[in-house]
């Protein structure tokens, strides 16, 4: 048997050689499998067509066979074994579906999949007669006596036009199942999601037990979960007793694309945290750079006017680090200011003064863009009251205060109690930028307050 696996496998797959030889590992138990199932048994290996080949088969030596004679090398179409299709496609067992053998002889399948380092490169099948099918006969009521013979709920059930539309336009699909185990309702929903997930035929009429998709025990009380089956997300709800003649309904959700969205939010969170990463690894790398040059010159003012700029770019390169950490495009305005605080504190505290930041008020989320131009503004004001408010002064304080209104508009506003100056003289280089990053980025406008008592400036911002 080994030769003739490795023969067909060669011939009709591309399983690699070591697929091939854990495949005829696998294939020495079938034998005992079929003797102790009394059942044929059989390994399928996909071909590139989107069709399987039989690679082994093994007859029960106790029981009858549904087969007049080995099969070996002949192909299982798609529509005719739904159970291997099924089972090769979505990576996970099948159990009892109706099939046509190679042979147009109606058998039930099990389909379980054979795995190799993570790849499904087989299915291992039982097959045994489907007794009591007749020519002709709809696929649905072969199980239970659920047939023409057997008065069914599922014609009680058909017969309720008046809800039926209803159900049929809900976008989840509902099956209800009799005290006797069988699906005796699926709405339209119900049935093209079982025909994706490889049931060919209808599910109307089946014992649940072939076709729940949990394995739950039919005793179990009511529950939701979500499994995955292939690469189909599911989402199920069991309702117990909703209504009469009715043992319990399912509810089944394809949340495949809530899933499918939920993984691009976390590749894209984590692309957003590594571009940022990289950002302010560069912008600390120019600020290194540019203090580098500040030890090499001379002249007081150049030397004052880079570290300055130095610091600016530190502005910058910080709210980029508070956005690596959060792997997001959007961030906290309080926490950014909170950072620019404390870092103005450490780089521009004057000797000998003891000077306090706050931060408070009505916190919003804010963009990359909008932080980083918010973050170089407040910066700015800050860096001016350090410089020159507190002159003559051995204490202070400035209060940041951000507002938000409607989650349309937002406000900062920037107050120290230090000595003021004259708003009409013209501005310094600070306040010049300040103006230009409010009017030109900030699509907003720019106030500014100043006596005897200290500076008030306030700005606004569409978030």
């Amino acid at each position: 048997m080994k030769e003739e696996i490795e023969r067909l496998c060669q011939k009709h797959t591309d399983l690699s050689r070591k697929e091939i030889n854990y495949i005829k590992q696998i294939s020495l138990s079938l034998p005992f499998l079929a003797d102790t199932e009394e059942a044929d048994v059989f390994i399928n290996c996909p071909c590139p067509s989107g069709d399987s080949v039989v690679v082994a088969q093994a007859k029960p030596r106790n029981a009858s066979s549904a087969y007049r004679k080995y099969i070996l090398g002949m192909f299982a179409r798609r529509l005719n074994e739904p159970a291997v299709d099924r089972t090769l496609r979505l990576g996970c067992a099948t159990r009892r579906m109706k099939a046509l053998n190679q042979e147009n002889v109606p058998v039930i399948q099990v389909a379980t999949p054979i795995r190799y380092e993570g790849k499904t490169i087989g299915v291992l099948t039982y097959e045994r007669f489907a007794d009591g099918w007749e020519d002709g006969q709809p696929f649905h009521e072969l199980f239970g006596g659920v047939g023409r013979n057997t008065e069914c709920d599922a014609e009680k059930c058909a017969a309720r036009t008046d809800w039926e539309w209803v159900v049929n336009c809900i976008e989840e699909g509902i099956i209800l199942i009799d005290c006797k185990g069988f699906v005796i309702f699926r709405n339209a929903i119900a049935r093209q999601l079982y025909k994706r997930l490889g049931y060919m035929e209808d599910i109307l009429g089946q014992e649940y037990r072939n076709i729940c998709l949990d394995k739950m025990d039919m005793e179990r009380e009511a529950f939701t979960e979500e499994l995955q089956m292939g690469r189909y997300s599911l989402r199920i709800r069991k309702i117990p007793d909703p209504m009469e003649g009715v043992s319990f309904a399912v509810f089944v959700s394809d949340v495949t694309h809530i899933k499918n969205q939920e993984r691009e939010l976390v590749l894209k969170s984590v692309a957003v945290q590594e571009m940022h990463h990289r950002v302010k690894n560069n912008l600390q790398t120019i600020v290194s750079l540019i203090r580098l040059q500040v030890r090499r010159i001379e002249n007081l003012q150049a030397h004052e006017l880079l570290e300055e700029t130095a610091d600016r770019i530190q502005t910058i390169a910080t709210t980029h680090q508070l956005l690596a950490k959060k792997g997001i495009d959007w961030v906290s305005l309080q926490e950014v200011l909170g950072v620019i605080a404390d870092n103005a504190i450490r780089a521009n505290k004057p000797e000998q003064k003891e000077v306090s930041i706050s931060v408070a008020g009505k916190d919003c989320m804010v963009n990359s863009n909008l932080a980083t131009t918010i973050a170089l503004v407040v910066n700015e004001l800050i860096h001016n009251s350090l410089e020159h408010a507190f002159v003559g002064k051995t204490k202070g304080s400035i209060r940041i205060r951000t507002g938000k209104e409607m989650d349309l508009y937002g406000t900062v506003s920037v107050e120290d109690d230090g000595r003021g100056f004259d708003v009409s003289r013209p501005g310094h280089l600070g306040l010049n930028i300040v103006e230009v990053l409010v009017k030109e980025k900030l699509r907003g406008s720019l106030t500014i307050a100043s006596n005897k008592n200290g500076t008030h400036t306030s700005f606004g911002f569409q978030i």
